[in-house]
């Protein structure tokens, strides 16, 4: 397959039989010996024929990535894709088409803009679609960056889609938020409209709310407010966030690699505040660390849904995490969605991407193509934005517990 422009169409129908009912996976051979690898590492040539070997076929669907496939893998990924949704067109923009079916959602994937999260998007889709079994379906539009999305933009008017999903940042809003295409409702997991310079009535954000994430974070706190941020553009927008809301906070930027970080958090600052860690896990982890080996008298740590991830307990000391508080915007998550999402290696528990994607799935199938169908989400939407309940948690021996 090409890097240029590629679509596929899945049938929800089809995914659906993939998984079975009453906890049976599938009547599809290697179906009966799925194995999920967890391993975040990039899957290469090597790995995937390894994959293949032991029949572990979902996991190989789930990994594959053009660039580290030779000709022969992408020949396999799309022959198992045929064998078992449909088959393949003979255009030479190659396009997956389920036999008697008509896509009705198109979802929008620039691959190089959002990276990794271009598989949790499509295997939340997948995920939702076999857990819903219902008949609308999903066409992605796989392209490099948001550079070309108004070619993708066309060629989604062009088919004649009513309803897209689009994971992209705010520099993709002015074009989607162009006069024509009016007659598309978007919805964008990705951002939170509080954060959105084009607003329209045609367009649905449902992206975390950071902003009241760290507005509770702020009423469990009095004195002195610190933020750090890592630089990069979700950190920098986050401490900027905290600079809103609490405009006597003490803000810095650590962007060094150097893992000794006692100069920077030695500083007055630091002392005596309830500091907002906007960084990475691992380097969230490295920071509450060194607050506690360098004596630096922080009140509260504080984090919002960037640092919600069960690999924090390997990460720190039960003694770092002793005054440190997470929030977080989801609900209880259905225990069907949750298994699926778990057999293509989604955690939807604690992925901030892929609950929105779900949520947006669900939103268009039961407002708009089929109002009689079985909602999984609680939350509702005001104006052009999917209202999130922001929860405070504590991390403890026992695991994420609420905070009251």
């Amino acid at each position: 397959m090409k890097k240029s422009l590629r679509a596929f169409l899945l049938s929800i129908s089809c995914c659906a039989s993939l998984f079975g009912a009453a906890n049976k996976l599938s009547d599809i051979e290697p179906a009966r010996e799925f194995y999920v690898d967890l391993e975040p590492k990039a899957c290469d040539t090597k790995c995937l024929v390894t994959l293949l070997k032991k029949g572990q076929i979902f996991s190989f669907l789930s990994r594959f990535r053009e660039n580290l496939a030779n000709d022969e893998l992408s020949m396999k990924y799309r022959d198992f894709l045929a064998v078992n949704f449909g088959s393949f067109g003979s255009s030479s923009t190659p396009s997956f088409v389920p036999t008697g079916s008509a896509a009705k959602i198109a979802v929008l994937i620039p691959q190089k803009t959002i990276k990794s999260y271009s598989v949790i998007v499509s295997n939340s889709i997948i995920a939702y679609s076999a857990a819903a079994k219902n008949k609308a379906l999903a066409q992605f539009f796989l392209f490099d960056d948001e550079s070309n999305i108004g070619s993708v933009l066309e060629n989604v008017l062009a088919q004649g889609f009513n309803y897209a999903i689009a994971p992209i940042t705010d520099a993709a809003l002015e074009q989607i938020a162009d006069e024509r295409y009016k007659g598309i409702f978007f919805y964008v997991p990705t951002l939170h409209a509080s954060l959105a310079r084009y607003e329209q009535p045609n367009i649905l954000f449902g992206g975390v709310d950071y902003d009241g994430q760290i507005r509770s974070l702020s009423q469990k706190t009095d004195g002195k407010i610190a933020s750090i941020s890592d630089g990069s553009r979700l950190g920098s927008m986050l401490n900027r966030q905290v600079a809103l809301q609490n405009p006597d906070a003490f803000l810095s930027v650590i962007e060094t690699k150097n893992v000794d970080l006692r100069g920077e958090l030695r500083r007055s600052g630091f002392m005596g505040a309830s500091v907002f860690l906007n960084t990475t896990l691992l380097k969230t982890s490295l920071i509450s660390s060194q607050f506690r080996v360098y004596d630096v008298n922080v009140k509260k740590v504080l984090c919002t849904q960037i640092c919600y991830d069960p690999a924090l307990f390997s990460l720190t000391q039960p003694s770092d995490r002793a005054n440190m508080l997470i929030a977080i915007s989801f609900s209880d998550i259905d225990e069907n969605l949750l298994a699926n999402a778990k057999l293509l290696g989604v955690d939807l528990k604690y992925d901030r991407v892929a609950y929105p994607v779900m949520f947006g799935m669900d939103y268009i199938i039961t407002n708009f193509i089929d109002k009689n169908a079985h909602s999984f989400f609680m939350e509702s939407v005001s104006g052009s934005q999917v209202q999130y309940k922001t929860q405070i948690l504590q991390p403890t021996k026992s695991g994420f517990e609420i905070v009251e």
